[in-house]
């Protein structure tokens, strides 16, 4: 008797990431940490925060299923931008956001209950202590979906 497989291949999906991120070594350790964490992604990386609202209002550009944002930009803050995703339409609210920051002060983060920060996680920072930050959000994100 013959068994006949399921031609139907389960995948992941894709994880949509956002970087926000201006550093390029933080960049690139954060693309090791997603490659370890072994799930399919696909990863945009801005340098700037005034061009996150652009990205995110651009159709050709892929829905973030998480953002993770970086406070200290060249052009700004990323405090600036997340003032601008909270004064934004839900679509934009509701994408989960990590913070990457060497600020230890969060109290005026904690003020914006309608973004969804899931996590900080402080620079310089151990590759564990990212992969988790990143693995949790991840997940969130893909139950989402």
């Amino acid at each position: 008797m013959r068994q006949v497989l399921d031609p139907v291949i389960h995948t992941k999906p894709i994880v949509n990431i956002l970087l926000v991120e201006d550093s390029k070594s933080d960049v690139i350790l954060t693309r090791v940490a997603l490659d370890k964490l072994k799930i399919p992604y696909q990863v945009s990386v801005l340098n700037q925060g005034s061009k996150v609202m652009p990205y995110l209002k651009d159709n050709d550009n892929p829905k973030p299923d998480l953002i993770l944002l970086d406070l200290g930009l060249p052009d700004g803050t990323g405090f600036d931008v997340l003032e601008d995703m909270a004064a934004q339409p839900v679509k934009y609210r509701e994408i989960p956001i990590v913070i990457l920051t060497g600020y230890d002060n969060f109290s005026y983060i904690r003020q914006m209950p309608s973004l969804l920060i899931k996590d900080y996680i402080y620079k310089p920072c151990k590759p564990p202590e990212m992969l988790r930050a990143i693995q949790v959000a991840v997940d969130q994100a893909v139950n989402v979906q």
